[in-house]
């Protein structure tokens, strides 16, 4: 499990041990990320870079806009989905971090487009091994997992939000 292991500790704070369960998120939990802020906020490195960096991308990501596609055709490594992926998990964290509810409507906004726009895929594993779609899928698509996790308690999404997301 990622969230479990050995403490996690910043030079000059008091040991706290990482959550044996993730309390949502998959790859981190909300506690996890608070941990991180409070390191952040005093003054620990690279946790205060960190944070920074953080608010200062979700916010250039607060200025743009999901780009789905449908029927999603992946050519290459990157495109709206790797971008759009990436937005939703960094607005997600931001929310967490900040509670700043824009950043959770946001990532929101980024699942929702996603999860009704794009009902098809081209060039996922058919006969003739034409699989690049389904590698990039594979490999971005968990971020819209994480980001709808982690931005649950703000209610950004509604119920037909989620099950259109689950289907």
């Amino acid at each position: 499990r990622i969230a479990s292991g050995p403490t996690a500790t910043a030079p000059g704070a008091s040991p706290t041990a990482m959550p044996a369960e993730p309390d949502a998120g998959l790859l981190t939990s909300r506690a996890e990320v608070g941990q991180r802020v409070a390191w952040a906020r005093a003054g620990h490195e690279p946790f205060a870079q960190a944070l920074a960096d953080l608010i200062v991308d979700a916010d250039t990501r607060l200025a743009a806009s999901p780009d789905p596609e449908e029927p999603l055709d992946i050519p290459g490594t990157d495109g709206p989905f790797v971008d759009d992926s990436a937005s939703a998990y960094a607005l997600a964290l931001a929310y967490v971090a900040t509670g700043d509810e824009r950043y959770a409507r946001h990532a929101a906004l980024y699942v929702r487009a996603w999860a009704t726009t794009t009902r098809s895929t081209r060039h996922t594993c058919t006969t003739d091994g034409d699989c690049q779609t389904s590698l990039i899928i594979g490999r971005t698509a968990p971020a819209f997992i994480f980001a709808a996790d982690l931005i649950a308690p703000s209610r950004a999404l509604t119920t037909d939000d989620i099950a259109s997301f689950d289907e």
